[in-house]
């Protein structure tokens, strides 16, 4: 690619509430990358969010550093996202853009190479026979049987531990070669999409899918607020809307309030989609897991994302449905930092995508009601628990007069 002069807006995470223009010559660098640049007496990394031609004014601009992505971070729509919420929140726009990056980029952090391996251009010529006394690596070499490249990832099949030394033996006898593609290349290829809808939906659950097929049709989207009492079965209605956007080669995204909340809906999912990439994102996630997952989502590995409100920001290939759970909850209000609230980022950019998006809750807030009430959402009900479940009996007691202990009557 022929080098270029560009003037870049970069938004580094400092409380400025304007992106900073620096020049930059060389191959082209998209929106999105990470690069480093100079600040007053020090070096920061920061994210392009914009680009123009160099002009006249470009002898007064400092040159960045160097580029650290050859691949965007984050697509357009996305920054776009982020330069919204600047306006919406009055935030400063990098301190918004770190908080959508994982932790270990937000400094200069290489993005990891994925590796494949394919068979080599002289493996027609040899003879599979050399290989009879070396039964593991025959059992790996059978892996590449259809000629298309084969991942790290599935080579773990034949030994979790030492395929890397199989791996490099059969590269050191001419039989495969390897590839480095980009971080993120997807990894995954046709997943089976057999689920596993063991209950019998009720008649208001049907209802509810019917409700949803008919609205998802109609344009502009509008965001749906589905309100159900507890234990009236809104997670099944999540699990065949989601089912749909898998079967349409797209991803799925479900906000939860609390961390704790996210191994039991997990548990829940995987039962249900057995053969899909099911990812979580949240602070509880360790440092390295957690890019590792974002990268998965990143890529269109990962078909489902469970995540608290940070996963809202999430860099998705392919985002097809969102679901927020609990829509009410005022967990997804980040109070310090850059404050936002998760649900409006969500509805926003589901606006944006023109995708679907759920908002559940057995006590929804006021304004998703108020919305609802204005035509601004559609608006579905789950009334009764499906099956044979009844709600408690529920008396009201009157304490006057009764002991009270930490704030209890006895009955």
């Amino acid at each position: 690619m022929s080098q270029t002069k560009q003037i870049l807006q970069i938004a580094v995470s400092r409380p400025i509430y304007f992106a900073l223009d620096y020049l930059y010559v060389g191959d082209a660098a998209e929106i999105g990358c990470r690069v480093r640049v100079p600040l007053g007496n020090t070096e920061v990394t920061g994210v392009i969010i914009n680009k123009r031609k160099a002009d006249g004014e470009q002898a007064k601009l400092k040159p960045i550093s160097r580029l650290l992505d050859t691949n965007a971070i984050f697509d357009e729509q996305l920054i776009r996202l982020f330069i919204w919420a600047s306006q919406y929140y009055h935030a400063p726009i990098g301190e918004i853009i770190f908080t959508a990056l994982p932790i270990a980029l937000r400094k200069t952090r290489q993005l990891p190479i994925k590796k494949a391996w394919q068979l080599s251009p002289q493996a027609e010529s040899l003879d599979i026979s050399s290989l009879n006394q070396a039964k593991k690596q025959k059992q790996l070499l059978g892996l590449f049987s259809n000629k298309e490249p084969i991942w790290e990832e599935d080579c773990k099949k034949i030994s979790k531990t030492g395929y890397r030394n199989l791996l490099k033996a059969l590269q050191q006898k001419g039989w495969i070669e390897a590839i480095k593609l980009s971080p993120f290349a997807q990894t995954q290829k046709n997943k089976a999409t057999d689920f596993k809808q063991s209950l019998e939906l009720s008649d208001e659950q049907q209802q509810c899918l019917h409700d949803f097929h008919t609205w998802i049709n109609e344009k502009p989207l509008k965001p749906i607020l589905l309100h159900g009492i507890t234990g009236g079965g809104k997670t099944e209605v999540y699990l065949r809307m989601i089912s749909e956007s898998i079967l349409a080669g797209k991803q799925a995204l479900v906000l939860v309030p609390e961390i704790g909340l996210t191994t039991q809906l997990i548990d829940r999912f995987q039962a249900y989609f057995p053969n899909q990439y099911i990812t979580t994102l949240n602070s509880s996630v360790a440092k390295g897991e957690r890019l590792e997952n974002w990268i998965a989502v990143k890529s269109g590995d990962a078909d489902i994302v469970i995540g608290t409100r940070s996963a809202v920001f999430a860099s998705f290939k392919a985002l097809g449905i969102i679901i927020i759970d609990e829509e009410h909850d005022a967990s997804f209000k980040q109070q310090d930092g850059f404050r936002y609230h998760a649900r409006d980022i969500a509805v926003k950019r589901a606006y944006d995508l023109q995708i679907p998006i759920v908002l559940g809750s057995a006590t929804p807030s006021l304004e998703s009601l108020h919305n609802s009430q204005q035509g601004k959402y559609y608006y579905s009900t789950l009334k009764r628990r499906p099956g044979s479940r009844t709600p408690p009996d529920i008396i009201v007691q009157d304490t006057k007069g009764l002991p009270l202990e930490t704030g209890l009557s006895q009955p």
